[in-house]
């Protein structure tokens, strides 16, 4: 019956009134006779860096209880009000559904005050890549409906009296969260690969005397141990393969160096050479790789077993770190 009444009660609210006028990139979807917002698009500030770890940070999942007073009455011998009420809770549970290298797939609530004395839940499914946030499935809750019934959430109305720009605005404060986290993510990234390229800039004979001489020189120009920004997922899952390490890994590498112009392919090949000449050392006992194993890992306390459990990157961060701290020059 409460269900009954709400949804007539929407039904007349929503007569004769037309969407507001958006500023962002909604999505509308018809609803009773007006409309309501299927999804709103927001422009990712940031590119690259754990995604995964920015949206779960940033998105709650808990579970929302509404209620209502609709039961409330007076008493037809006493006069008196009896106050009732009424209690659901409903959602809550993880946050992160679904991620891989096209983006997260996440879903959560917000909340924002229409008033000051009316809260409201919106729950979302968002899709977030290293381009674009969209928040979809958008619905709403009042938290307390007073005397008018509360059966839960329904769809985000595009009319006024929904305040559909209000909850848009808190969708909004999500992305706003989840870029600078992006941005921390790869300013370190940035910073770990500054440094690993000074090392190898340092070391880059000792190296060039363990890897081929193309590698070599290569390592020799090299101011950061990154290359431009992969131009495809495909592109960036084969390199990353190739250079043994995983696609994040490998884009977060490719991000911080893209103002140095150092192509892509090339530093996949030094890092699957480095891979290459510290397998034949452990598969042989020899090879380009045998005088530093052999003459300088002792010296800092480190084995091929170590670097054998590395990927890529790592291994070569670890050989350049082995050849300073072993006082190579």
């Amino acid at each position: 019956m409460k269900k009954l009444l709400l949804s007539a009660c929407a039904a007349l609210t929503a007569c004769a009134q037309n969407p507001v006028d958006f500023t962002q990139d909604v999505t509308l979807e018809p609803w009773h006779s007006s409309k309501a917002v299927q999804s709103v698009r927001f422009p990712a500030k940031s590119s690259g860096g754990d995604l995964e770890f920015c949206v779960a940070k940033n998105v709650v999942n808990p579970a929302v209880t509404f209620a209502d007073s609709a039961d409330s009455f007076f008493g037809a011998f006493t006069g008196a009000y009896y106050h009732d009420t009424d209690t659901d809770t409903v959602g809550g549970g993880s946050v992160i559904q679904h991620s891989s290298e096209k983006g997260v797939i996440a879903v959560g609530v917000t909340s924002y005050e229409a008033s000051a004395l009316v809260s409201r839940y919106v729950r979302f499914q968002l899709a977030a890549t290293n381009g674009l946030y969209e928040f979809e499935n958008l619905e709403q809750v009042q938290a307390n409906s007073g005397a008018a019934p509360n059966t839960g959430f329904t769809p985000l109305g595009a009319f006024a009296g929904a305040n559909p720009e209000l909850a848009l605005k808190s969708l909004e404060e999500i992305a706003d969260k989840i870029d600078p986290g992006f941005e921390q993510g790869m300013d370190k990234a940035e910073r770990k690969s500054q440094k690993t390229a000074k090392q190898i800039q340092r070391y880059s004979k000792q190296i060039g005397a363990a890897i081929t001489a193309g590698t070599a020189a290569a390592l020799t120009g090299m101011t950061a141990l990154v290359a431009s920004t992969a131009n495809s997922a495909r592109e960036i899952k084969n390199l990353s393969e190739l250079a043994g390490a995983s696609p994040q890994q490998f884009q977060k590498l490719t991000y911080a160096a893209n103002r140095y112009g150092i192509e892509q392919e090339k530093i996949s090949d030094i890092l699957k050479d480095t891979n290459d000449r510290i397998g034949d050392f452990i598969q042989t006992g020899g090879g380009p790789m045998a005088d530093f194993f052999e003459n300088i890992a002792p010296k800092v306390g480190v084995t091929a077993d170590e670097f054998a459990r590395l990927s890529g990157p790592e291994a070569l961060q670890l050989y350049v770190q082995s050849l300073e701290d072993a006082g190579v020059s």
